[in-house]
C-alpha cells in the first residue's frame, strides 16, 4: 500500500492526478446521480475506523438531506497515537488506497489489513501475505527477491493494472502465489487471498497453463536460455558463491550489506531455477555461467 510513498507530494493534488488518482470521482461526477453514489457507498459497508464504526453510507445520507448548499468531509489520520503515523503515510502517498482496502475486508473478520513499508514488513513476523503493487516503474522482481530473501515463507500476491501474461508468468516464477488486476472485483481480492493462504496459487488459466508447459518441457528452468541475463553485481556474487564465500564474506569483499548479498543470491535461484545454494553453484559450474580461475 506504499508503493506511492515518495512519489506523490501530499501537497501537490497534480502529484495524485499523475497517479490515476480520482479516477472514480470522475466517474461519479460524470456518470452517477448523487442518491446513486450514495447508494454505492451504503452498498460498500464501508465504516468509520473509530471505536464506533458508524456506517460511512448512513453519514451521507443523513448529510445529503440537510439544506446547506455547501458541505464539507473531514478526515481526521492522525489522532496522536504511535500507530496513527503509518495511516499517515498512507494517506500521504496514495490517499484513498487505505481506505479501500479496509471497506473490502469490513467483512471479513479474521483478515486484517495493516500499511507497512518494504523494509518493515521482514520484522512484521505476525504478516502472513502481501499485497505488492507493481506499478510507477519499479523493480517489481528486485523486491520480491528481496522479501523473499528476508522472509522465505511470505506469501506474495501481485496486483497491478493490464498485466500481460508474460510479466504475470515471470511474476510467478519468481516466487509470487498469485495475480489480481487492482478493478476486479472485492470478491475475487477476497477468493485470491484466502485461496493463496491455503497453499495454492491465483493466477489466469492461461498463464497457469504455460508455465506449466515450460516446466514439463525443460525442467530447472521456466524461461529460455537467451531470457536469463546476470547484472555485472549478480555475476560478482555467483563468483564468490561458487568458491564457498558466505553472504557475510561476499558483502565484505564486495562493499555491500549481508541483507543486500541475500537478495542477490535470492534473486539468482529464482533466475536458473534452483532452491538452494548448492544448487545454484552446481548449475554455475556445469552451465559455464562462472569464470575458471
Amino acid at each position: 500500500m506504499l508503493e506511492n510513498s515518495g512519489a506523490i507530494d501530499p501537497e501537490r493534488i497534480e502529484d495524485y492526478i499523475a497517479h490515476d488518482g480520482y479516477l472514480a470521482l470522475v466517474t461519479a461526477i460524470t456518470e452517477m446521480t448523487p442518491p446513486q453514489v450514495i447508494q454505492q457507498v451504503v452498498a460498500s459497508g464501508l465504516r468509520g475506523r473509530g471505536g464506533a464504526g458508524y456506517p460511512t453510507g448512513l453519514k451521507w445520507s443523513t448529510v445529503a438531506k440537510t439544506g446547506e448548499q455547501e458541505k464539507y468531509v473531514i478526515c481526521n489520520a492522525d489522532e496522536g497515537d504511535p500507530g496513527a503515523f503509518m495511516d499517515r503515510a498512507v494517506l500521504e502517498s496514495d490517499p484513498l488506497r487505505y481506505v479501500g482496502f479496509r471497506a473490502l475486508f469490513e467483512s471479513e473478520p479474521d483478515l486484517e489489513p495493516m500499511a507497512a513499508s518494504i523494509a518493515d514488513i521482514a520484522n512484521l513476523k505476525d504478516v502472513e501475505l502481501v499485497l505488492l503493487g507493481s506499478r510507477n516503474g519499479q523493480n517489481l522482481f528486485d523486491v520480491m527477491a528481496g522479501l523473499k530473501a528476508a522472509r522465505p515463507d511470505l506469501r506474495i500476491i501481485v496486483t497491478g493494472s493490464g498485466a500481460d501474461d508474460e510479466t504475470i508468468l515471470k511474476a510467478v516464477a519468481a516466487g509470487a502465489k498469485g495475480y489480481v488486476e487492482e478493478g476486479a472485483a472485492p470478491a475475487e481480492f477476497i477468493q485470491a487471498i484466502r485461496i493463496v493462504n491455503q497453499g495454492s496459487v491465483w493466477a489466469p488459466r492461461r498463464v497457469l497453463s504455460t508455465f506449466i508447459e515450460r516446466v514439463s518441457s525443460s525442467p530447472g528452468r521456466i524461461f529460455p536460455a537467451g531470457r536469463v541475463a546476470f547484472t555485472d553485481r549478480e555475476k560478482e556474487v555467483l563468483e564468490l558463491l561458487v568458491v564457498g564465500r558466505s553472504n557475510k564474506e561476499v558483502g565484505a569483499v564486495l562493499g555491500i550489506e549481508e541483507r543486500t548479498v541475500k537478495a542477490h543470491v535470492a534473486k539468482l535461484m529464482r533466475k536458473v531455477g534452483v532452491q538452494n545454494r548448492i544448487a545454484l553453484s552446481v548449475h554455475a559450474i556445469t552451465h559455464g555461467l562462472v569464470t575458471n580461475k
